[in-house]
């Protein structure tokens, strides 16, 4: 089996991912579902070996049905559940409806912006991946932007949202702008009172060079900000880091809501978990002072 730009032994079915990190990750290929080369990316979707479907773009693992509720749960829940309330909640990147889905659970939301720059990832993940966003595509309370993150970010208006949430794709990438000090500053600047951003922001052990600049990019703009983890599993990662700044409200002292019922990773005792920082990690809490 073999698809441009792809990496499929034949024989094996092993399917390579891009990765230039220091190892390589090979995937047990089941079935090859989808694959076309939007206008931003090459995007495919496929069955894999135990992990379930999941969906890879230029060649890396975005999300596999396996484990994508401890991610989507983590990245939501633990801003929201920190805000006394979130009634204008914005989402950048996301495209594949994990997080707008856990949104949506939240009834005091009036309003979901989802911000996605490539339009194929929507359409695809709607398709392919339907039970990432389920009934949430249909939410009467979300409105989908096809645009750039950083460029709608700019034009909303100042304290608008209460939570904005990117789940953006790597550094180094099309979504590389949604990690620097100006977009962290616009960000601020869209946020309301209280209001909280938290963007994912990889391995604490693999890219810690990476997530040590991030942090210290929002130690320019956010006087409250920091760092919290989750377990990884389909990202191999071992540890995914969510980095936050906020204005007013600390989400490591816990949660001030109950969540939604019906979560899978996500509780109280998860949450006050996630911003343990044990000795190994401790140049992070540096980091974000």
């Amino acid at each position: 089996m073999s698809q441009a730009g792809w990496q499929v032994d034949p024989e094996s079915g092993w399917l390579v991912e891009n990765q230039t990190i220091g190892f390589e990750i090979r995937w047990r290929l089941q079935r090859l579902l989808h694959h076309e080369r939007s206008a931003y990316q090459d995007i495919v979707v496929a069955e894999l070996e135990r992990f379930g479907r999941a969906l890879f773009l230029d060649r890396i693992l975005q999300v596999a049905e396996l484990d994508e509720f401890i991610y989507h749960e983590m990245l939501v829940h633990v801003p929201l559940a920190a805000l006394p309330a979130a009634r204008r909640v914005l989402i950048i990147g996301g495209g594949d409806g994990g997080t707008l889905r856990e949104v949506t659970r939240w009834r005091d939301v009036e309003e979901v912006h989802l911000v996605e720059l490539d339009e194929a990832v929507v359409r695809v993940c709607r398709q392919w991946l339907p039970q990432l966003g389920a009934g949430a595509w249909d939410d009467p309370r979300l409105t989908i932007h096809y645009a750039d993150g950083f460029a709608f970010l700019e034009a909303a208006p100042a304290g608008h949202y209460d939570a904005i949430l990117v789940d953006c794709s790597d550094p180094g990438t099309p979504a590389d702008t949604l990690y620097s000090e100006a977009f962290y500053r616009t960000a601020h600047r869209a946020l309301a009172e209280g209001g909280c951003l938290v963007q994912q922001a990889l391995s604490p052990f693999i890219h810690r060079d990476v997530l040590t600049t991030i942090l210290q990019r929002l130690a320019a703009v956010f006087p409250q900000r920091g760092v919290y983890f989750c377990p990884s599993i389909s990202y191999l990662i071992g540890l995914q880091a969510f980095v936050w700044g906020a204005k007013g409200t600390n989400p490591a002292a816990g949660p001030a809501r109950t969540a939604p019922d019906g979560t899978r990773w996500y509780t109280p005792e998860s949450h006050r978990a996630a911003f343990l920082m044990p000795p190994a990690l401790a140049i992070f809490r540096a980091s974000a002072g």
